[in-house]
């Protein structure tokens, strides 16, 4: 709803606009303007005309250009990060130029997945960080339910995502399952590992384990 202030200037300026129309209808030489309007329409018309062809004729250029003498693969991508030193773990840019070189290494099936995925890690990347880990636990969780009943233990997420802080990674569970995507279970276990890697939960006790809902 537009505030008092926005309708009084709405309505100023209709006012305005209605003075203006009313001295304009009333002036002798308001058909005068009239037909100098419309000549200078026509004007406009016939110059943007051949305006228009020169730029489609600019883009077959270009396009032809394209396919004749195409850029180069490695001239469409970043420069390479400098080479790592010691065994500290990759940065994203690092750890980015190893996909790459990866990629030639998939096999059909799997070089069209990445395609698909690396649309929507395009997108993702863009997040704020808490954003980009829910989505990473999500895709992940979607894969290893895939192939694994449910429910999944959170610890296999844990190994699975080893990169990805303690709290990190249940505040992104706590936000999927606030949104409707996963539920976080108590499950009886004796597998001690799953009891020390569930989440703490001040009203359901130990959660052990996450059951996907809506794959990602």
């Amino acid at each position: 709803m537009k505030s008092a202030r926005a309708r009084i200037a709405l309505e100023v300026a209709d006012d305005e606009r209605t003075v203006v129309t009313a001295v304009q209808e009333n002036s002798p030489t308001s058909f005068i303007r009239s037909r100098r309007s419309r000549a200078e329409w026509l004007v406009d018309v016939m110059l943007a005309i051949p305006r228009a062809i020169v730029r489609v004729f600019d883009r077959m250029r270009l396009d032809a250009g394209a396919w004749l003498d195409p850029p180069s693969l490695c001239g469409m991508l970043p420069p390479p990060p400098a080479s790592r030193t010691g065994a500290g773990a990759l940065n994203r840019e690092q750890f980015g130029e190893l996909v790459l070189h990866n990629l030639f290494r998939l096999s059909p099936r799997y070089a069209a997945a990445a395609v698909q995925v690396a649309k929507v890690a395009a997108i993702v990347s863009k997040y704020p960080k808490s954003e980009r880990i829910a989505v990473f636990v999500h895709f992940t969780l979607s894969r290893i339910a895939s192939i694994e009943s449910n429910p999944i233990p959170v610890s296999w997420l844990r190994t699975r995502m080893s990169d990805v802080g303690r709290s990190e990674l249940n505040r992104a569970l706590e936000e999927l399952e606030d949104d409707g995507f996963v539920r976080l279970l108590s499950v009886d276990t004796d597998d001690a590992k799953v009891v020390i890697d569930g989440i703490s939960d001040v009203v359901r006790g130990r959660l052990t384990h996450v059951e996907l809902i809506r794959p990602l």
